[in-house]
């Protein structure tokens, strides 16, 4: 039986936890397993075995990695552990992304200088770590502007500014936020780059072989501005067949100039009226249940894929028979910060055509953010469709039939 080590399964992540016991491999997980690290509950009955570990601390996981007797995959189950996992892989002689690769998929000012030396379009940018330097790159960039994290994710801190004092108020809340996502905090690197217009889309695919597969592209659905909240998402992107040829050629330059030879892709874009521009790939899955809405819109299974290229086989496209025209996400998010909640309205969604299912993840006492980034969704449905069209105007309906208090 292979045994496949899945490092701090969250959020899409969990998924490999299923679909890996289905396929019969033994699954072991590595993971803190306390705070927004804790493995749900409802996903420990696919885990034959659990190593509580400081997954942030690589020499940590290495030791608990030599404990085990068989090793076939290490695979990473969230963001921020992609590079553990390829060194842990490198080390173990193990399929994995070169360790060379994962820097430059996680640290966003790395990115941007791979991407400008492959002369792929590119918003203009400069790295920072100083309010002054904020300010300084931008007066040579222009405003507006989008302020980020250089290494971080789930919309933290992500901000558009338009002028030098929102610059340097937005630059000074991230640096002084001791918020910690999954054991991290922003810190103080950033990145300052030129505010691209147009609807923003996600690529979802893998790598085999060196290959670029590109599985779907989605509608990216944000909050209103300054923050850059994703609040929804459809499955398949209404787009002209040579817009999204170009978009799949585009996915597959920058999946080849990061070093990306393995794995899953989920990479971010903004369709300019140049055409698209990169805002960021991870090598990863995506998150917000996106890969579920491509296996129901296409059948094609990305956490199996993801398994198999980790086990360095082939990854197989299995095609449902009843896969939908399109589907959808919808994430309920309240009006402005609350504690202490409960969902209501769960009933009115579920008489929703096209329901597939939902899930709160509303912890009573709990005080959640305003909508800021990812802390503030409290849970979620998914929809099926004929249309584009049609998911949409069903994600919006079912937004409004859910309320918090």
């Amino acid at each position: 039986m292979t045994t496949v080590v899945v490092l701090e399964p969250q959020s899409s992540g969990l998924s490999l936890l299923r679909y890996g016991k289905a396929a019969g491999h033994r699954i072991v997980v590595l993971s803190r397993d306390a705070g927004d690290r804790r493995v749900p509950d409802d996903h420990r009955r696919y885990i034959d075995e659990l190593i509580e570990v400081e997954t942030n601390d690589q020499a940590a996981v290495d030791a608990a990695l030599d404990r085990l007797p068989r090793i076939d995959a290490v695979v990473p189950g969230l963001e921020f552990h992609v590079g553990v996992a390829a060194r842990a892989a490198a080390r173990l002689g193990l399929p994995g992304l070169p360790v060379t690769t994962v820097d430059l998929v996680r640290d966003k000012h790395l990115m941007r200088a791979a991407l400008d030396r492959a002369g792929l379009p590119a918003p203009r940018w400069a790295a920072v770590t100083s309010p002054r330097e904020a300010v300084r790159a931008a007066t040579a960039i222009g405003y507006p502007l989008v302020l980020k994290p250089a290494d971080f994710c789930g919309s933290f801190h992500v901000t558009k500014v338009t002028d030098e004092v929102e610059l340097t108020a937005a630059y000074r809340r991230m640096a002084a936020d001791e918020t910690r996502d999954f054991g991290r905090t922003a810190g103080a690197r950033a990145l300052v780059e030129e505010y691209l217009t147009g609807p923003e889309l996600s690529v979802e695919g893998y790598v085999h072989d060196g290959r670029v597969t590109v599985a779907a592209i989605v509608e990216k659905r944000l909050s209103p501005e300054p923050s850059f909240v994703e609040i929804g998402h459809v499955v398949p992107a209404e787009l002209d067949a040579g817009v999204a040829d170009r978009i799949r050629r585009h996915t597959g330059a920058v999946a080849r100039a990061l070093g990306v030879t393995m794995g899953p892709f989920h990479h971010e874009i903004r369709l300019t009226a140049d055409g698209p521009v990169t805002i960021e790939l991870a090598a990863r899955l995506a998150g917000g249940q996106i890969y579920e809405l491509i296996e129901l819109t296409t059948g094609v299974c990305l956490p199996r894929a993801m398994l198999a290229g980790y086990l360095g086989r082939a990854p197989r496209e299995t095609r449902t028979k009843d896969a939908a025209g399109a589907a959808a996400t919808v994430f309920f998010i309240p009006a402005g910060p609350v504690s202490g909640t409960r969902a209501l309205g769960a009933d009115r969604v579920e008489s929703l055509p096209g329901y597939v299912r939902h899930r709160f993840t509303v912890v009573p006492g709990a005080a959640v953010p305003a909508g800021t980034d990812h802390r503030c969704r409290l849970g979620y449905a998914i929809l099926r469709a004929g249309s584009t069209a049609e998911a949409r105007r069903l994600s919006t309906t079912a937004a409004g039939l859910v309320t918090f208090e």
